[in-house]
């Protein structure tokens, strides 16, 4: 079977290149071809109308590129909530201790298992020994004092990785919420479902009642940590959104960020500056109460997504938006949670506009060496004072005060009431422009409009 698409091009899903002739069933065999456009339409479904979530710049792909969507290979399916109810009563008497001891963001993550082990399996004891225990303040499904009994006669401890997601995301669609579930399965054999895209937080009535700020905010996070570079925007650029920020739309501008070592946060002119002064609640109380965050991929945005509270992302494309967005076209959520987020990112990607995260996430972990660490970007632009990959360039300041902007014409944000700026905006510190420097002798890419951008 084969369809009737034109030589180039794909009717019902939007495709180019070697996935329309794959459609058309003018490569593989044919059974290959109807396996690959089943898969297809389960995971990717058909090309969305203008009306439905827009993917910029995607029509600016070549013929012969690939479009920027997840993979042809399906994630596995997990079981709709009724069916993994089913044999609960054998399941009744499990006590499991969930152990994780990685960065908050991990942590965050991790709680939506617990959240949906819980709903799928009511009698189930869970409790929890982990980095950054504060993150489980408040939490209902929670049994406290299972992980301290002398005797752990009956109690699993179940160590909660990802590892494996991250290979298998190159050729699935996958979110990173969804991966914790799948390794308990491998690890418990017990189906959870990922019932909600988000991660499970919770604040007590204080925390929600008493604002730790007068006014209406945004939180920024410049700058990052040492040992991940390549995740880390221009920090000029994030100068100039927080002026626009204050000028627009008459909003303050909180800058929050680590002192730890191996943390770097240059200050942002005219923000109120909290580098180093919160902990993780009261980075929690400052996001609950803000209009929403302007960060990279980083724990902030998951907990963002936890508290539904707008978040503008700026991603690049060192990770594959599919593992990391929280927005409404990802289908790797799975098939209960996916499409069910009220307050969708603003996930602004390079996914399919360069030659190095063309089909996939490069996962480079420096801009420019640093120490032993080979996993350099490909392309580098060596502004001074701060390199910064090409795909983190791309993205401007311009695309990224759209995306803050359509939280309020989207009716998510009650419009902020204008004001004169009385002061002119604090000069800053601003760098001399220095040319792309691509490593020789591979050229630039071709200039394409530069960014992608999900569910705005």
């Amino acid at each position: 079977m084969t369809c009737d698409c034109p030589i180039g091009t794909c009717k019902e899903f939007g495709f180019t290149g070697r996935r329309a002739d794959i459609c058309a069933g003018r490569v593989l065999t044919p059974e290959k071809c109807e396996t690959y456009r089943q898969n297809w339409r389960e995971e990717i479904g058909p090309l969305q109308t203008p009306a439905g979530p827009v993917m910029l710049s995607s029509e600016s792909l070549g013929e012969d590129d690939d479009p920027s969507c997840p993979p042809p290979a399906p994630p596995a399916t997990l079981p709709s909530a009724d069916s993994s109810r089913l044999g609960m009563n054998t399941m009744a008497n499990r006590k499991f201790v969930l152990l994780h001891n990685r960065a908050p963001g991990d942590v965050v993550v991790l709680t939506a298992l617990a959240r949906d082990l819980k709903l799928a399996y009511p009698n189930v004891e869970i409790d929890v020994d982990t980095s950054a225990m504060d993150l489980w303040r408040n939490n209902p499904y929670l049994t406290e004092g299972l992980k301290k009994k002398k005797d752990k006669t009956g109690i699993e401890m179940i160590k909660c990785q990802y590892g494996d997601g991250i290979r298998e995301q190159n050729s699935a669609t996958v979110h990173f919420l969804s991966y914790f579930h799948r390794d308990f399965k491998k690890q418990t054999g017990l189906n959870v479902p990922l019932t909600l895209p988000y991660p499970d937080l919770h604040l007590s009535e204080q925390e929600k009642a008493v604002a730790p700020i007068e006014g209406r905010y945004w939180i920024v996070i410049s700058g990052g940590k040492s040992d991940f570079t390549a995740k880390v925007w221009d920090v000029r650029k994030m100068q100039t959104v927080s002026d626009r920020i204050q000028a627009e739309l008459g909003a303050g501008v909180v800058q929050v960020g680590g002192n730890d070592k191996g943390h770097w946060h240059p200050p942002i002119s005219g923000a109120l500056n909290m580098i180093g002064h919160t902990n993780l609640r009261d980075l929690l109380r400052l996001l609950h109460h803000s209009d929403g965050i302007v960060c990279g991929v980083t724990g902030p945005m998951h907990m963002a997504a936890a508290l539904q509270k707008p978040c503008v992302v700026v991603a690049g494309g060192r990770e594959a938006w599919w593992w990391e967005a929280y927005v409404n076209e990802n289908k790797g959520f799975g098939p209960v949670a996916s499409g069910k987020l009220k307050v969708p990112h603003r996930y602004l990607h390079t996914i399919g506009l360069l030659d190095c995260c063309q089909h996939r996430g490069c996962w480079k972990n420096k801009v420019v060496k640093i120490g032993e660490d080979k996993s350099l970007c490909k392309h580098p632009v060596l502004y001074p004072g701060q390199p910064v990959p090409l795909c983190m360039d791309m993205i401007t300041p311009d695309h990224v005060m759209a995306a803050i902007k359509s939280y309020y014409s989207d009716g998510t944000l009650a419009p902020t009431s204008t004001r004169e700026i009385k002061t002119p905006v604090p000069e800053r510190i601003v760098l001399p422009p220095a040319p792309v420097v691509v490593p020789a002798p591979r050229a630039a890419p071709p200039a394409r409009r530069p960014v992608l951008q999900l569910d705005l």
